[in-house]
Order: C-alpha cells, then structure tokens, then sequence
C-alpha cells in the first residue's frame, strides 16, 4: 500500500513539476528581448501609425462630409456620413485584426487560390454586365442601401496571387527568364489580364493604374534580370496611352457620353480654361490648398467643401485637410503615413521568406502608389483618376481593404520575427 501511495505521489508530483515547467517555458519565450516592444506579437511601428491616421481620417471625414451631410438631410443631422464611416472604421479593423490572425501560408492552399479567382471574377462580371453605371463609369455592387467596389479587394487579391506565383517559380525565372517563364504557366497571367481587361471596361483607369503598379513593384523586386526593368516600364506606360485612346473611342459604360474620362486627361493641362466643366474639381482643388496656407484656416471652416468641390469627403479630403489645417496639418499626416509605408519596406528587407517579402513588398507599393496618384491628382501633377487616400477618405471597401494591406504587414511581420527567433535559439 506504501508502495502504491508512494507512486501516487510520484506521479501528482512530476504532473505539477511539468505543468509549472510548461508555464516557465511560455513565460520565457514571450519575455524574449524580441516581444518586449511589441503587444501580443502587434509591431508598434505599423500598428501606431495606422491608428493615428485612422483616427485623424475620421476627423478630416467628419469636417469634409458636414455639409453635405445637412444637405442631404434638409439641414437636420451633419452626422451621416461621419457615422458611416465610424461603423466602417469599425469593421476595417475587425476585418484586419482577422486577416492578421491568419497564417500567411494559409492563403496559398489551391482550394484558397481557386475561391478567389473564382469569386473575385464573379464579382467583376457582376459590376460590368449587371450594375448601373455612375457618374460615367460603373464600378458598385448596388445592395440596397450597401454598395461593394470590387476594384478595391482586388488589390489584395492579386498581391497574394501574384506573391505565389513568383515564388513557385522563382527558379524558372531566373534561371529561364521571367517572360519564358511567364509563357509555360499562363493560367494565372491571363486570369489577372482578364481582370485588368474587365476593370478597363467599367472603365477605372486610375484601379487599372494602381494595380499596375502594385503588380509591377512587386515583379521588379523578385528577382528579375535588369534588362527586363525598362521593358516592362516602357511597354507598360505604351499600354496605358494605347487604352486612354481607346477609352476615348468607344463607350464602355453605357453612359452614352464617350469623351467625359479623356477630358480628365486633358483638363489637367489648363484645368481653368474649362473652370466650369472638366476642371471644376482641379481648380477648386487648388483654391482649397492655396487659401490653407501654412496654418489653414481653422477646423471645420472650409469654404471648398460647401458646394464648390464635388467629392470633398472622398477622392479630394486632403485639399480640405489642406485647406483647413494647411501644409502643417498636411504635413502631420503624410509624415505618419509615409513612415508607416517606408517602414514597410524596411521590414521587407529583412525577410527571408521570399513570399513573406513579396507580400510585404506588394502591401509597401499599395500605400505607396495610392498616396502618389491620389496627390498627384488633387495637386494637377497628373490627371485626376478618383483613387483615395488610404485612412483618411470616406468609402466602406477603401477602409476595409486598408484594413486587410494592415493586418497582412502585421501577420508577415509577426511571423518572421518567429521564424528568426526559432532560428536563434535552435
């Protein structure tokens, strides 16, 4: 009996032993010098900046959008746009926070690769054939009082295709040539051409522009011979002018008004030769920057946004932030923003994942060539193509996509520091 309760005791005793072991090792991993800066495996670095513009998007949409808002409402709530986008905001995060939750490789599954190409061209046929058009161009999924811009979640989609696809065949690439290359594995080619082709016929110039980008980022840095860098920059540009002619020919939309998106192209040159017409949102846009000045005007004391400058809470909200709180007010921002971009691209650096790097390469040129057309356009450096300024616009798909790019730059991040953390202590 001795003998039984003797090992009875053993084996509570080593269960407690293990059980307190077991506690000792989780403490110690997550006290490592590599967690100590971060909460719950969330990099400060990408997560402060993203808060902070996300909180001062929804100031500058809440000031840009009032007027409207009265407007709308016969002069009763100046809250209705600043509500929306609060419950956007909401969501983006939700839907962030879940993106991050995933693990990247997740994604590469070939029953995941096929639900997104299949449901993303679903959509895309759904926008082209079955919705309205709007101002000229379609581009909504109209549900109700809820309208979806699959243009939007696209970007994405084909950062995380596209990232795949270049790492399966990276060998192929640099040992045979991207173009070879290119040409035995066409399926993914031709389906991201498809959508390209599709989204043209909405038409969306500035989503084909920016997707262009993002997608060609994305291939210059994975490892493609350099005599391919001009190349592709040149017959990508060539391609772009082709399709602006085309644009300007026929009426895709079926709006009946074939030459209202190449006068975007052509206002930007004089926009106050036609002051009235196709270059009313340039020039006002201009007012609104000029009269901001250094200091601005003050909070909620735009002049632009009463009427004069269509789309204010939207593709043109930094013109009113400029407008209101100046080139200092504007400067806060871009500064958060672009060193949430660049440090983006510095953690890309130093991945060694190569579809990790992709991804996080994709998401740096995401931000990086929104902010340059969407300023580019308010400032007439190039032509206005209505694409927003992440955090900061008013739109549900734009802040929830902002979200998704988020949460991906977090979980590559969070999952390379384990990666080289495993590595260090192995």
């Amino acid at each position: 009996m001795r003998l039984i309760h003797s090992a009875s005791q053993g084996k509570a005793s080593q269960a407690k032993s293990n059980k307190k072991s077991k506690k000792a090792r989780k403490k110690a991993k997550f006290s490592h010098p590599i967690f100590q800066n971060f909460s719950w495996g969330l990099n400060q670095h990408i997560l402060i900046p993203s808060f902070l513009l996300l909180v001062l998007g929804l100031i500058g949409v809440f000031s840009a959008s009032s007027y409207r808002s009265l407007q709308e409402t016969g002069y009763e709530s100046a809250t209705t746009y600043i509500v929306r986008q609060v419950v956007f905001a909401f969501i983006g995060t939700v839907v962030g926070l879940v993106t991050y939750r995933f693990k990247p490789d997740y994604f590469r599954k070939p029953k995941f690769r096929s639900g997104l190409l299949l449901v993303m061209t679903v959509l895309l046929l759904v926008v082209r054939f079955l919705m309205p058009a709007i101002n000229g161009a379609k581009g909504w999924i109209i549900l109700g009082p809820i309208s979806i811009q699959p243009v939007e979640f696209l970007k994405p989609v084909m950062i995380l295709l596209w990232a795949d696809y270049l790492d399966r065949h990276r060998l192929a690439i640099l040992n045979k040539g991207f173009f070879k290359t290119v040409k035995a594995n066409l399926v993914l080619p031709l389906a991201l051409f498809f959508w390209l082709g599709l989204v043209l016929t909405f038409p969306d110039t500035g989503g084909v522009l920016l997707l262009g980008l993002i997608l060609g980022g994305m291939t210059l840095a994975s490892g493609i011979s350099s005599k391919y860098t001009l190349r592709t920059l040149g017959l990508g540009a060539l391609a772009y002018v082709l399709v602006i002619g085309l644009l300007n020919l026929f009426d895709f939309s079926g709006s009946g008004d074939v030459n209202y998106r190449i006068q975007r192209f052509i206002s930007f040159t004089d926009p106050f030769k036609v002051a009235k017409t196709s270059g009313l949102q340039l020039v006002n846009s201009f007012y609104a920057l000029a009269m901001g000045g250094l200091l601005g005007q003050g909070p909620g004391n735009s002049i632009q946004k009463t009427g004069y400058l269509p789309e204010a809470h939207t593709d043109f909200i930094m013109a009113i932030i400029g407008e209101e709180y100046g080139f200092i007010g504007l400067f806060v921002i871009l500064a958060l923003y672009f060193y949430l971009t660049f440090y983006i691209f510095y953690r890309a650096k130093k991945i060694q994942n190569n579809f990790y790097q992709l991804v996080m390469i994709g998401v740096g040129f995401y931000f990086l060539s929104q902010a340059i057309v969407n300023l580019g356009g308010i400032t007439g450096l190039i032509p206005i193509t209505g694409v927003t300024f992440p955090f900061i616009s008013y739109g549900g798909s734009s802040i929830m996509t902002t979200g998704i790019m988020v949460g991906l730059a977090l979980a590559i991040d969070y999952r390379n520091r384990r990666m080289v953390l495993a590595q260090q202590l192995s």
